[in-house]
């Protein structure tokens, strides 16, 4: 025969388990809510970090111009492609070497522009890539503009909107001058050269 004590206790034990319970589907509930909104999140985002913009947000924003000024008519006449692994032999050293940009070859003095808006970080006399202009375009893009002549038409902290002159055509790279006038034009994403032609499309190559 159960005695009232032990009533008791059973009926505290029942009670306890009740809570249990309850403490259990709320938990369950709540990681179920934040699994829910995670997922949302991460497919909302397409799986990047919150707050953080993926690598291509830069490229998407940006598309650059052709840094040669043609004249009506003229077609930009691309002398040597980008080329991380396949080599070209270097007619002014007579070696073999990868090639990180891209050369348009024009004649002497021809317009070289901004081929996208930015702020000038450096203008040099380059030992080896000759008279030389950088622009930063934010996002750790910048482009590279060398072998121009030796007339500055820019200065270091200019502010430059796309299609600006920047220089001109010129021969001044010691180890390309056997080339003849062009543009040794580069494409840097935080100080790595890449190909230009993920920001430019040439119509006519």
């Amino acid at each position: 025969m159960e005695t009232k004590g032990q009533n008791i206790l059973r009926g505290a034990t029942f009670g306890d388990k009740l809570r249990q319970r309850a403490y259990a589907l709320t938990v369950f509930i709540a990681v179920l809510t934040l699994a829910t909104a995670v997922t949302f999140i991460a497919f909302s985002t397409g799986g990047a970090d919150v707050g953080s913009p993926t690598e291509d947000v830069g490229v998407k924003a940006m598309v650059f111009s052709a840094p040669v000024k043609m004249n009506s008519g003229e077609e930009i006449e691309v002398s040597k492609s980008y080329s991380a692994t396949e080599l070209y032999k270097n007619l002014t050293l007579g070696h073999w070497e990868a090639h990180l940009g891209l050369d348009f070859k024009a004649v002497e003095g021809t317009d070289v522009i901004a081929a996208y808006a930015g702020k000038v970080v450096s203008v040099e006399d380059h030992p080896l890539l000759g008279s030389m202009v950088t622009i930063d375009h934010g996002n750790g893009v910048a482009t590279v503009y060398a072998s121009l002549q030796n007339e500055k038409l820019v200065a270091v902290n200019d502010v430059v909107v796309q299609g600006q002159v920047i220089g001109k055509i010129g021969n001044t790279s010691s180890v390309e001058s056997a080339d003849g006038p062009h543009l040794h034009f580069e494409v840097r994403e935080n100080g790595i050269e890449v190909n230009p032609e993920k920001y430019l499309k040439l119509d006519n190559k």
